[in-house]
C-alpha cells in the first residue's frame, strides 16, 4: 500500500508530518480519556483534545491545499 500523496518524500527522510504527530496525540490523549471520572480533570483533558483535533484540521487543510496548488 502508497502512501497518501505527499508523503513519500517524508518517508525517504524518516520523519513524521504535523498532522501524523498531532493524530498520535489525539488517540492518545482520547485513550486516556477513557480511564478519567467526570471531573474538572475530564474537562480539561476534553478542551486539549479539542485543541489538538483544530490544530489537526488546520495542518491537514494545509497540506491539501499546498498539494494542489
Amino acid at each position: 500500500m502508497r502512501p497518501p500523496r505527499g508523503f513519500g518524500s517524508w518517508r525517504r527522510r524518516a520523519v513524521l508530518p504535523g498532522e501524523i504527530v498531532l493524530k498520535k496525540a489525539v488517540q492518545a490523549a482520547q485513550a486516556r480519556l477513557a480511564g478519567i471520572p467526570e471531573g474538572a480533570e475530564r474537562a480539561a483533558l476534553l478542551a486539549e483534545i479539542a485543541r489538538l483535533q483544530m490544530r489537526q484540521a488546520i495542518a491537514e487543510k494545509a497540506r491539501r491545499r499546498f498539494m494542489r496548488d
